[in-house]
């Protein structure tokens, strides 16, 4: 077993909003690694005062002691486990290729019940599961397996955290959709916002009757279960946080996927640590007597935070070239996938701006839409990085396309933007408008030295295994695929920061 320890005082960085101090408390941040340790997705407190883990590459589901020893898997050639909970009847639920629901006792036995698209899943006051989809819908099933899908076209768009209210409903975060929804037992939705919630991604109940939440634009919020939001920090205080979870300390703790673990009162005040070897947590639990602990994917390891009486002082991960990525659903596949976002994520400080049908220039009158890329180079403002990646044209007009991104390349240029990578589309024959659009890019290309392009309807046309039956939408290796590509030719143009002693992207 392999350990990396860091020994950190808590000291207040900096208040978001409002008053109050942190309380001192000295805590070590340890690493464990091992060979059953491999892709490690999530992780929660088990029954048995041990802490259980979901390994994508190992294809199993291993268990972790406070001590740090991991029992040899006891569930193993499991197709990519993913999200884990403890149900309130003793045994361990856990998401399974993305369609499954299994249920495995602490002693090795496993049942499995199909459930359809699932992401994450938490135990309900009535004793069900409740899943997250990705899509426009939430699940419950029963510890007996049967499924209910609660579907809601105009209030979810990409549910993806969810969690048990101090309430009895449940709550969850629609990261599409840019909102907080609560959900009645009976399956009755309400959904909320405010302007700086924008794509929401884990959440928890805190430890002052409201429920907190991560947004992976760079801000940690707190919303009452009467509605009332209010947002704390910015990204350059708590990078990009996916999950969260209230410690027993008071505090809410964080996983950043930019390489750090960040704890927030709740006053605000963000103290944030980054350890080495610390890459890509992703996920984050409570454990026994006090202790949280995260997975943390690109490192192949689990993490524990524990209260010790050697301090040492807080710190934040070195700064990375930003990288925005604007693009439409089809690259928002990428937001649920942990290792599509470790792949593009390596090396860069990578912001996401997915959006259901977003389009370059105006779009077609009726339904809801995200901002248009034009739109939206205003919107950012500074979160806009010198170097944008743009996926969109699925629900373009083929004949504005050309004009729409000569507009785009022009907001980009006057932002400051120095690189501009453009990905192609996949041409099916049901969408043979595509080539037009890609003819127009390459047409771009031509005039415009800042435009790189990257060929994805080349690198994919033979591997339909990557997409959905519409030949548009990804699934399975495909959003993995997509980020390879594009994180190879942010590479080509020297943009990742490089570890010389890896010779990987940091």
């Amino acid at each position: 077993m392999k350990t990396v320890a860091l020994v950190v005082l808590v000291v207040v960085s900096g208040a978001a909003s409002g008053g109050g101090a942190a309380t001192s408390a000295a805590i070590s941040i340890r690493m464990f690694r091992a060979p059953t340790i491999a892709g490690p997705v999530a992780l929660t407190a088990g029954p048995d005062r041990a802490v259980w883990f979901t390994n994508e590459r190992a294809r199993s589901v291993a268990r972790i002691t406070i001590a740090g020893s991991v029992t040899a898997p006891l569930a193993s050639a499991i197709s990519a486990p993913g999200a884990i909970t403890t149900g309130r009847d003793g045994a361990l639920w856990f998401v399974e290729g993305g369609s499954t629901l299994a249920r495995m006792t602490p002693g090795g036995g496993l049942t499995e019940y199909a459930a359809g698209s699932t992401v994450n899943i938490a135990s309900g006051t009535d004793g069900a599961l409740w899943f997250t989809t990705g899509g426009k819908s939430v699940g419950r099933m029963t510890t007996t397996g049967e499924v209910r899908l609660f579907v809601e076209p105009h209030k979810l768009r990409g549910t993806y955290g969810i969690a048990r209210g101090p309430d009895g409903a449940m709550w969850l975060t629609n990261y599409l959709g840019s909102s907080i929804g609560r959900i009645e037992p009976t399956g009755a939705v309400t959904t909320f916002t405010a302007p700086c919630v924008r794509y929401p991604t884990g959440i928890t109940a805190g430890p002052d009757g409201a429920l907190w939440f991560a947004d992976d634009s760079g801000t940690i919020g707190r919303i009452t279960v009467a509605g009332r939001i209010a947002c704390f920090g910015d990204a350059t205080r708590v990078g990009h946080p996916d999950a969260i979870v209230a410690g027993g300390d008071g505090a809410l703790w964080a996983a950043d996927r930019g390489g750090s673990i960040v704890r927030m009162t709740t006053h605000g005040v963000v103290t944030r640590y980054a350890t080495a070897g610390m890459r890509f947590p992703d996920s984050i639990a409570t454990g026994p007597n006090g202790t949280v602990w995260f997975t943390d994917y690109a490192a192949n390891a689990v993490g524990r935070i524990a209260r010790t009486g050697r301090p040492t002082r807080p710190a934040s991960p070195r700064r990375l070239p930003r990288v925005t990525f604007i693009s439409d659903s089809v690259a928002a596949s990428l937001t649920f996938d942990n290792g599509a976002k470790s792949i593009l994520a390596s090396g860069v400080d990578l912001f996401l701006e997915p959006g259901q049908a977003r389009t370059l220039g105006p779009s077609a009158p009726g339904g809801i839409a995200p901002p248009t890329v034009l739109e939206l180079v205003t919107q950012l403002g500074h979160r806009l990085g010198q170097t944008v990646v743009v996926e969109i044209g699925d629900n373009d007009y083929a004949d504005q396309y050309a004009a729409n991104m000569e507009a785009a390349l022009t907001a980009f240029r006057t932002a400051g933007v120095k690189h501009v990578l453009w990905v192609t589309l996949h041409v099916t024959p049901d969408h043979t408008s595509y080539g037009t659009m890609n003819d127009a890019i390459a047409a771009a290309a031509s005039r415009h030295p800042e435009l790189t392009i990257i060929d994805w309807n080349a690198y994919a046309s033979a591997h339909s295994e990557w997409f959905q039956p519409d030949g548009v939408h990804l699934t399975g290796d495909g959003p993995r695929a997509l980020s390879r590509l594009i994180h190879a030719s942010l590479v080509n143009l020297g943009i990742p920061l490089i570890d010389a002693r890896a010779g990987r992207a940091r």
